[in-house]
This record gives C-alpha cells, structure tokens and sequence, in this order.
C-alpha cells in the first residue's frame, strides 16, 4: 500500500497577484448593482454572496403563518365547515357554510394545505366521501379572523 504525501498548500498560493488586484482590494468596496450604502471586502466572494442575498430573508408575499389550526368538514345540506386549535380540542367560534366544495378547496389553497399532490389527492378522496380534515398554516391576521364570534357564508 502507497501512501501519497500530502502537498501544504497555504491560502497565500490561491490569492491573486497584486497586479490582478484593483488599486483598493484592500478596503471595503461596492458591489455592482447593490445599493451605494452596502459595503463588503471583495476578496471574501463568501461576504459578496451573502450581500447580494441578504435581502432575501426580509421579503415575503405575506407575513410568516405563525397559527396551525385544524379544518374539518362534512357535507349535511350544504357544506359545514369548523375549525379546531392544533391541540384538537378547543374550537374555534367561526363556523362556515358552503354549498360549493370549491370554497373548501380554496380554504386549502389559502391555508397552504396543498403543498403535494398527495395532500391535494387526499383532499379530493374526503370532498369525495362528504367528510374530512385537514391542517391549515395560517397568518395572524387570518387567525384573529377565525378567533371572531359569529357565522360567514
């Protein structure tokens, strides 16, 4: 058996030449099409990646669903829709009607229960079998909605 004699390469074999460099490689430096205001050392490409995706972490279409409530439903001259805390036992005042299971599916959507197919298949099999549940990740907004006394068509 051969061992190979492993090389020690030091980081000063992998920085560029200094005539490679710009005159102010040194000091902080701005980042094409970043704002003027966002500065980084151009020779970490580590830091240069985390500015450019830094930004990322903040945006959102909506806030962070922060609630996971439990939607059961069944069919019995239109479609009853309640819902239930996580912990499946306390409910929630809010209770619906639908004649159209449509809406159920759209509460779905909504809730970010159909991230598979096979929750979307799971939750076609109970529309079909005129009952189900499901969990639902929902915003605050949505959840202080549903913690509201009273009935919505």
């Amino acid at each position: 058996m051969q061992r190979t004699a492993r090389s020690s390469l030091t980081t000063a074999q992998f920085a560029p030449s200094a005539e490679a460099l710009p005159h102010n490689a040194g000091r902080a430096a701005s980042i094409p099409g970043m704002p003027s205001g966002l500065r980084c050392n151009p020779r970490r490409p580590v830091e240069r990646f985390r500015f450019l995706f830094s930004y990322t972490r903040f945006m959102s279409r909506y806030d962070r669903p922060s609630h996971r409530v439990y939607m059961s439903f069944f069919f019995k001259s239109g479609w009853q829709v309640q819902f239930l805390e996580a912990d499946l036992k306390t409910a929630l005042p809010r209770k619906l009607t639908f004649s159209d299971p449509e809406k159920i599916r759209e509460l779905a959507k909504r809730g970010e229960a159909w991230a598979t197919s096979e929750a979307r298949q799971m939750l076609e099999l109970a529309i079909e079998q005129g009952r189900g549940g499901l969990y639902l990740k929902l915003t605050a907004e949505q959840y202080s909605k549903l913690r509201q006394m009273g009935a919505a068509h």
